[in-house]
């Protein structure tokens, strides 16, 4: 009777791992389309081995990477989004579940189309010069190195191509960045055919509300959602 009742304690206790493991695991994303192999997911500081990207299941917390020419596009299994990531764009998945998505940018380009969300949920996009927030809308992220600006410039776009985009750039001016303090949000609201360009380097930055480059247009219009 002991030995019966201790194989059956063992088994309760592997089911109760195994599905406390499935729990944390659970898939978050799936990709759904990508135009070559030169795609890269790190999970917990280890590159996945993948032969085939289409179907992988992501997870929370995956960086993605994509190579030259490689476009990919994601489907959000919670947030019922796509999210098409463009040729050389580091990403992460920052936080997915509970009706909160967070993606993060950390250079290149991305395009999110966002069914309608409502109540408490949020969806939204950072990067370290702004945040993206919707409810609903088809719109994009840049993280780019100026080709304008001083050596170390680096330039955050978030435009929108449909609906409205909440924007809040951190910006910070020369006193500030002398005096080593924070930078300070600042809020902006646009629609569709606006942008907000958040310019900075040496610590400081800059943001300001302009029209949707034409070059950002023709990018997206030639590399289209599959």
């Amino acid at each position: 009777m002991k030995t019966r009742a201790s194989r059956m304690a063992i088994l309760m206790l592997m089911l109760f791992v195994c599905s406390s493991a499935w729990t944390q695991e659970k898939a978050v994303a799936v990709v759904e389309f990508s135009s070559g192999d030169d795609f890269i997911v790190i999970r917990k500081g280890r590159k996945l081995a993948a032969q085939d990207p289409i179907g992988l299941e992501l997870l929370q917390g995956d960086q993605l990477q994509t190579g030259d020419g490689v476009f990919v596009e994601l489907r959000i299994i919670s947030g019922n989004a796509i999210v098409k990531l463009a040729e050389n764009t580091t990403f992460v998945l920052e936080r997915l579940g509970d009706g909160q998505t967070s993606l993060q940018l950390v250079y290149g380009r991305i395009r999110a189309k966002v069914e309608r969300i409502s109540g408490a949920d949020s969806f939204s996009i950072r990067s370290t010069q702004a945040v993206a927030g919707v409810r609903g809308t088809d719109f994009g992220i840049d993280v780019v190195a100026s080709r304008q600006s001083s050596l170390g410039s680096t330039v955050t776009n978030a435009y929108c191509f449909e609906g409205v985009v909440e924007v809040t750039a951190f910006v910070r001016s020369d006193a500030l960045a002398a005096e080593s303090l924070e930078a300070i949000p600042k809020a902006f609201v646009i629609g569709a055919g606006e942008m907000v360009k958040v310019e900075g380097a040496a610590g400081k930055a800059e943001a300001v509300k302009v029209p949707l480059e034409k070059a950002i247009q023709v990018f997206w219009k030639d590399n289209d959602y599959v």
